[in-house]
């Protein structure tokens, strides 16, 4: 048995960049835009309250009633329910509206404010439009349980009349094992559902400096991103050694992905869903590092998620070499604002490791041949000293004030420099690469 109420809600003409269409708020005289709001079966939902209590009022929702859900998803597995897949697109609310909505730009965007208390994977919303044709109209993660945060799907990108509106609840598609197949019931809040022209999510701050991840400080990368990992079969490591400082790549630490065993499913790597969304603003690309551990033909597809979750066409969809290289990526204009980078890996090898690293946005589509300064600033040898390589000049400190043996080859062995000092300042006269050899240890540097 489903539980339906009926809605009133109003079209207000707000004193803000964007008019809004409110369609429910759930507090009390809302009038008297008509539609009706149903819940699911009651086996998938055992509790739904269109009068709940707020159960965070704080952030972006301090009101006082809400929408109130608690799924059921404990179903006995069986050879009809996939595992790690409970029924959860029969776990679901709807609002249908007793008349089309017309659809345009100053209502384009649907925002619903949600609070869950456990991350399960993402949200979905389904539109139909006044013809009964149903399709997604938006998902994205939820990057924090126990904080409102603000889902926004572009309707008008799929439709131009909305006369249904279908909410998904969150199922499990990780789990492996059998005892993992099923979450325990969930309690989901849902609140202030609105249509806007603006596409921004409510509360929403963006991160807009060039340097997107480099995975060099753990604290600094779990502060920008959600890594979901898509299969328990696979290995992955987002603060793995790169362990082939060669090349345009010297920085310590990387991403890395490996099949391990079983068979693969392709788009598996990484999904990084980012707790700001990126604000391209005037940039145009995005660049990542990437390689393989073997030479395969097998190809790699990087696309990226805009606000709605809408998944652009694979920017990429080339093999990967066994060095690396800087890949340039241009940023469709419908992907403005990026809340999700998606890398899909096709290794046909169970030992071959795919890496990545140095994620930047910017407004050159030339790849990179050397990390940015602050990159490139790196300590080794147990912090003996630093090498900070900017254009053509070269300087090498000793951090314990003590004598370094240096020297500088090119790529065909001519020695340019032999010093025995604990601090070293030149400039290249040319670009290319060199070899550099400090205290017997011998990596390439490429200068530009």
């Amino acid at each position: 048995m489903k539980t339906t109420f009926t809605l009133f809600s109003m079209v207000l003409a707000l004193n803000f960049a964007f008019s809004q269409t409110v369609i429910t708020n759930f507090e009390t005289g809302e009038t008297p835009l008509y539609s009706t709001l149903t819940g699911a079966n009651t086996e998938n939902q055992t509790e739904f309250n269109m009068n709940a209590d707020n159960p965070g009022k704080s952030g972006i929702n301090t009101t006082n009633k809400c929408l109130y859900i608690l799924t059921n998803q404990v179903i006995p597995p069986s050879d009809n329910i996939e595992a790690g897949r409970p029924q959860w697109g029969e776990n679901n609310f709807t609002i249908e509206f007793e008349n089309p909505i017309t659809i345009d730009d100053n209502n384009r965007y649907l925002h619903i404010l949600h609070w869950k208390e456990r991350t399960l994977h993402v949200w979905l919303v389904y539109g139909t439009d006044a013809n009964g044709t149903e399709m997604e109209i938006g998902r994205g993660p939820c990057t924090e349980a126990g904080k409102w945060f603000d889902m926004v799907a572009d309707v008008k990108a799929k439709m131009t009349s909305l006369k249904k509106i279908r909410v998904i609840l969150d199922g499990n598609w990780g789990a492996t094992a059998t005892e993992e197949t099923f979450y325990p019931p969930t309690k989901f809040y849902y609140d202030e559902i609105i249509l806007s022209g603006d596409p921004n999510p409510r509360g929403a701050t963006y991160l807009t400096q060039s340097n997107i991840l480099d995975f060099e400080d753990n604290s600094e990368t779990n502060s920008k991103v959600t890594f979901t990992k898509q299969n328990n079969l696979y290995i992955n490591d987002i603060f793995y050694d790169n362990d082939d400082k060669t090349g345009i790549n010297t920085s310590d630490k990387c991403c890395y992905f490996n099949r391990n065993s079983g068979s693969l499913v392709w788009w598996h790597g990484f999904l990084f869903d980012l707790i700001n969304p990126i604000d391209m603003g005037t940039n145009q690309y995005l660049h990542i590092m990437m390689k393989k551990s073997a030479s395969e033909t097998q190809n790699v597809q990087v696309s990226l998620l805009n606000l709605s979750g809408v998944q652009s066409a694979a920017l990429m969809n080339n093999p990967l070499t066994t060095e690396w290289v800087d890949y340039v990526f241009t940023v469709p204009v419908t992907h403005q604002y990026i809340k999700s980078i998606y890398l899909k890996y096709n290794a046909a090898g169970a030992d071959t490791g795919c890496f990545a690293d140095e994620f930047r946005i910017d407004n050159d589509p030339t790849p990179r041949t050397q990390l940015p300064p602050t990159s490139t600033k790196q300590n080794t040898l147990a912090e003996k000293y630093t090498i900070d390589l900017s254009g053509k000049q070269l300087r090498i400190q000793s951090n314990e004030n003590t004598t370094l043996s240096i020297r500088i080859y090119t790529i065909d062995g001519c020695l340019v420099n032999d010093q025995q000092t604990s601090s070293l300042n030149m400039e290249f006269t040319s670009s290319g690469i060199y070899l550099l050899n400090i205290d017997g240890k011998t990596e390439k540097i490429i200068v530009k």
